[in-house]
């Protein structure tokens, strides 16, 4: 990796943190007065991260900016989020390629696939341990259907907003490459910032 690549991609992950604890912070909605839980759109800021931008900057954007949330406002799950949504992250953009096709799908999925289960496991933990003012199954059954939710209105802004932005704007246009094989090198006049796909 090139000292450019290396500040292109230290803005973007910072940029893009910054953006997913917004989408996390902001239209958060908890899910009783006891419970350190929330619903919240988080999933949107990583799921178009990891489709325009690979594995690497999904995986920072969802672990850096959604536990930064989760600091902010004094939940225990931060460090279990940091974990869960960097890989949530991650898969995303791994499979995916970004040009919104069958991979981008089945990485979205992939993405949902590990996040649900391992926050309902989180979740469950915590109760038993008494940390979430909740029974065990109160808190499973609260947070399950909950994640599903955010997955799914995560990967239709998701796509709605890759589908825009991959059309208004260049750099972000080129930056996987054709396929999310190869990026395109950095001042090659397409716009890229050169290097692997991931």
């Amino acid at each position: 990796m090139t000292g450019r690549r290396v500040v292109v991609e230290t803005v973007l992950g910072a940029l893009l943190s910054a953006l997913t604890l917004a989408a996390t912070y902001f239209p958060r909605i908890p899910l009783g007065p006891l419970s350190q839980q929330y619903f919240n759109l988080g999933e949107a800021m990583i799921y178009t991260t990891a489709l325009l931008f690979g594995p690497r900057l999904g995986a920072i954007a969802g672990a850096v900016g959604s536990a930064l949330t989760d600091v902010l406002v004094g939940s225990i799950f931060a460090p279990f989020t940091f974990v869960i949504k960097g890989v949530e992250g991650w898969l995303v953009g791994k499979i995916s390629t970004g040009r919104l096709g069958a991979r981008d799908y089945l990485g979205l999925a992939a993405g949902a696939a590990w996040m649900i289960p391992t926050y309902a496991g989180t979740a469950a933990l915590l109760a038993a341990w008494g940390r979430l003012g909740i029974g065990v199954r109160a808190a499973v059954v609260t947070e399950v259907p909950v994640d599903i939710g955010q997955c799914l209105a995560g990967a239709v802004v998701a796509v709605a907003l890759t589908a825009a932005l991959r059309r208004a704007v260049p750099f972000i246009r080129d930056y996987r490459g054709h396929g999310g094989a190869q990026r395109p090198a950095v001042g090659s006049g397409n716009g890229g910032t050169g290097g692997a796909a991931d």
